[in-house]
């Protein structure tokens, strides 16, 4: 079992390399307003970067939907819980990506469309 500490290393320690948006603890608690929010503060200036990836890590159970959905971007981390690639993304990007987040048993994966500032799901 990983700890409450452990896993906000962990989550650190990925948001350093780059490769996600860094959430809070408590990010199961967030409504749709608050992840829009974060989606909207995270989200680079690169004009061809249409929807974001907010991802409650803390909160996946490591089933692997996501991987099986959308391999491409989506794999099993050392502390067996998925995490995405890259959170950016572009329009040929939305698919595959929403599919691994519908298929998620436990909602932690929320697709936010950064032009009309809506969550997706």
């Amino acid at each position: 079992m990983v700890s409450k500490s452990q896993m906000t290393k962990t989550n650190q320690d990925y948001a350093s390399q780059g490769n996600f948006t860094l959430v809070p603890e408590d990010f199961v608690a967030m409504d749709d307003e608050a992840i829009v929010k974060k989606a909207v503060e995270k989200a680079p200036k690169d004009p061809k970067v249409k929807f974001k990836i907010v991802h409650d890590h803390p909160g996946c159970i490591g089933c692997a939907a996501c991987v099986a959905m959308h391999g491409p971007n989506w794999e099993l981390r050392d502390d067996e819980k998925a995490m995405p690639e890259k959170t950016d993304l572009e329009q040929g990007d939305l698919e595959g990506n929403m599919r691994a987040a519908q298929n998620c048993p436990v909602n932690v994966i929320h697709l936010v469309d950064l032009k009309t500032k809506k969550k997706l799901i």
